[in-house]
């Protein structure tokens, strides 16, 4: 016999489709975050600056895939343009020298509209913090929370410092990737301030790292705080101290927890374009100067070059950055944000690239983006002049790729005797020949014996000084032959 469906099963389905749904659109909490929340949710409007900073752009192709890819991208996806279509990408940006030389705007995100860059903010909240420091809002790293939260009742609060925060070695009971629904419960929190107050320590501070948005979220508020003594607003002072001096072009917002509090989500909450996020990049490259002007001080960037202030886990945290490459080719560290947000510098070649999107779309995008960075020649002005001599010997090219600051006095200082032994050993060579072709008679002889010459001296020498120095001083010297 078969079975009736009922009228009130009917209704019970309906009812219960209707209050899930209700459920759905009202707990936040059960919503996964979108790089678009900053269109629905509270925010905080930051305007462009009065004078605006344009990046230079120099269009050029990207390598072959093959080259900066697993074989299993590359067979899959093949060409650049694919792989960031079909991986749910809305921007890809990549400078060199302070200049733009790719971008891409895809999936429904056009040039000069923002996206919530989720934890890559933090990167900007300490870089904005050096800034507070050395106007003197902050009078250290050491100062306690409790200077600016002075009614909080946990006594381990006092020992509880700013570098503690900025460090994430709170010790606080607050377990990022262990617990799904305490990140989400926190990133849809009414209220942020009443996190810090009802926060419990789990271990005592400074005594290890563990990824917190909570630290980021009490370091924001002690900014915050501190300004507010001296009658400053957070965001006027943001956006004339910082904001405006990076040559901001597009407007911006900052995500609040609620119309009623008003907090800013320092944690991850700022939504801005991937062009004006290039600039604060190149900034951090020049480690805090833009333009000619020093916005952050620079100890502030050096801080982290020192290993020994990055945490001793894999992660290699230090002020919001992963350091993932340290070696004599490459300095890579970066920003990072849920889904797929990520800023990354090779400081060591001048080069920044920048991915935002929906997702990751499948892809692991550090790796691909690491190998990508390692793709280009070295950062110095010498790269130009030593072009073809570095394709024949990798000591030096180790040694010139080298910043200032990663010089190993025992590799360079040799290596820097050789290579001048090398330019003199090439300059007399060269000398040589072309006299010995010349007085052989004339051009034909000539042109050979120098051309023995050019090849030794370029391959050991180098060839701006070829063309600048010797085959200029030897004309000048002698006179053309004729014929």
């Amino acid at each position: 016999m078969q079975k009736k469906i009922s009228t009130l099963k009917i209704i019970t389905v309906i009812v219960v489709a209707c209050l899930s749904l209700l459920v759905l659109n009202y707990n936040d909490s059960l919503r996964v975050p979108s790089i678009f929340d900053g269109r629905i949710y509270n925010t905080e409007f930051i305007k462009p600056s009065e004078k605006p900073y344009h990046l230079i752009e120099k269009p050029t192709a990207l390598p072959e895939m093959n080259l900066w890819t697993d074989s299993a991208t590359y067979s899959e996806f093949s060409y650049p343009d694919i792989l960031l279509q079909n991986s749910n990408t809305t921007a890809f940006l990549v400078i060199k020298n302070d200049t733009l030389i790719f971008k891409r705007y895809l999936n429904g995100v056009k040039e000069g509209e923002n996206t919530q860059l989720f934890s890559v903010t933090k990167v900007l909240v300490t870089a904005f913090l050096g800034t507070v420091l050395k106007d003197g809002y902050i009078k250290n790293l050491d100062e306690p929370v409790t200077n600016y939260f002075p009614n909080l009742k946990d006594t381990l609060f006092k020992q509880l410092t700013l570098r503690h925060l900025v460090q994430m070695e709170s010790g606080l009971n607050y377990d990022e990737y262990g617990s799904l629904y305490q990140t989400l419960s926190f990133y849809y929190e009414k209220n942020l301030s009443k996190n810090i107050y009802n926060a419990k320590f789990v271990q005592k501070p400074g005594t290890q790292f563990k990824y917190k948005s909570i630290d980021t979220q009490i370091l924001g508020e002690c900014m915050r705080n501190a300004l507010k003594n001296k009658d400053k607003k957070f965001f006027d002072y943001f956006q004339e101290n910082f904001w405006s001096k990076l040559g901001m072009q597009d407007t911006a917002y900052w995500s609040l927890d609620s119309k009623i509090t008003r907090n800013p989500k320092f944690y991850g909450g700022l939504n801005m374009s991937a062009r004006d996020l290039a600039k604060f990049a190149i900034m951090v490259l020049h480690e805090g100067k833009l333009k000619k002007h020093q916005l952050v001080p620079k100890d502030w960037f050096n801080y982290c070059d020192d290993t020994l202030h990055r945490c001793k886990e894999d992660d290699k945290y230090c002020l919001g950055w992963y350091y993932s490459v340290d070696d004599a080719d490459n300095d890579i560290y970066y920003g990072a944000g849920f889904n797929g947000q990520i800023l990354m510098i090779n400081e060591t070649k001048n080069v920044i690239i920048i991915r935002l999107g929906t997702d990751r779309g499948g892809v692991k995008w550090y790796d691909i983006e690491e190998n990508y960075l390692k793709q280009f020649s070295f950062g110095f002005v010498m790269r130009v002049n030593f072009i073809l001599y570095l394709k024949f010997n990798s000591f030096i090219q180790i040694t010139f790729s080298f910043k200032i600051k990663h010089l190993r006095t025992m590799m360079f200082f040799p290596a820097i005797k050789l290579n001048f032994f090398f330019f003199f050993l090439g300059g007399v060579v060269f000398f040589f020949f072309s006299v010995w072709g010349w007085g052989r008679g004339g051009w034909f002889f000539f042109l050979v014996g120098g051309g023995l010459g050019t090849v030794f001296f370029v391959v050991l020498g180098g060839f701006f000084f070829y063309f600048f120095f010797v085959f200029v001083f030897f004309f000048w010297f002698f006179g053309a032959p004729y014929l």
